[in-house]
């Protein structure tokens, strides 16, 4: 589970090591999802795709908000500096700013290793019924 920093703040510890990746879960992401991304981008040289931050960092925000989300837009984007389990264990995202109206979940997020950011994203998503 997230810890809160403040009402509007979650915090999820994201474990990049290949002891977790392959035999637990981080956040509720399976350890598998997390070894095969690093095993594609790029052999012998593994990289988290800008693309998979997204896409966890929307996952992590169904955790938050307890929706079901889907993306719909990409505000802003940047991506920093690399995230490697190469150069570190654990990768901190930070979703803050989280608003909802109606079913629109706008958020921003802040993925950071160490004392390093690493990406700037603000998203917006659309809440999906439950099937």
């Amino acid at each position: 589970m997230p810890s809160h920093t403040t009402d509007n703040e979650y915090v999820f510890p994201l474990s990049l090591t290949s002891s977790t990746t392959r035999n637990g879960t981080a956040e509720g992401l399976p350890g598998e999802l997390l070894a095969g991304i690093f095993a594609a981008h790029f052999p012998g040289h593994p990289v988290m795709p800008g693309s998979c931050m997204v896409q966890i960092a929307e996952r992590l925000a169904e955790k938050a908000t307890g929706r079901r989300l889907q993306l719909t837009a990409i505000r802003s984007a940047k991506f920093l500096s690399p995230v490697s389990p190469d150069t570190t264990e654990e990768v901190e995202y930070v979703l803050s700013h989280v608003t909802t109206d109606g079913d629109t979940v706008a958020f921003r997020v802040t993925v950071r290793s160490h004392d390093n950011i690493n990406a700037k994203m603000s998203l917006t998503c659309k809440t999906l019924k439950k099937t």
